[in-house]
């Protein structure tokens, strides 16, 4: 978190725990600049990459993180990344799954052959 990102969050506690509204306050939240857009952006490529044929394991959420501290991301910007793709990968389906149902399973058409008389 850089110096900026904690007075914000000092500054809000304290709010909070006065129970002052922000219009009481005038506090501004900061805005996302284009270069953090991109950051946001680099970061999400880089985890799809990670997460594109199993979960992430230990050690890649490790890299993640370091890679969000190098580009000075805020932990709940990355946080709403990592849940939507984890998400989109969760109901991902498997062709394999699928196509191996489907040649196990014999077709049913309702009608009954009887044997050939011999």
């Amino acid at each position: 978190m850089t110096a900026n990102e904690d007075a914000y969050q000092a500054i809000k506690r304290t709010q909070e725990a006065l129970s002052l509204p922000d219009s009481d306050t005038e506090l501004v939240i900061p805005k996302r600049t284009k270069e953090d857009q991109k950051d946001l952006d680099t970061y999400e490529r880089m985890m799809r990459n990670m997460m594109q044929d199993h979960p992430l394991t230990d050690r890649g959420r490790q890299e993640l993180n370091d890679i969000r501290e190098l580009l000075h991301l805020r932990e709940e910007d990355v946080r709403e990344i990592e849940e939507r793709l984890t998400a989109q990968q969760a109901t991902q389906v498997s062709p394999r799954s699928d196509s191996s149902n489907a040649l196990t399973t014999p077709p049913t058409s309702g009608i009954h052959h009887p044997p050939p008389e011999i």
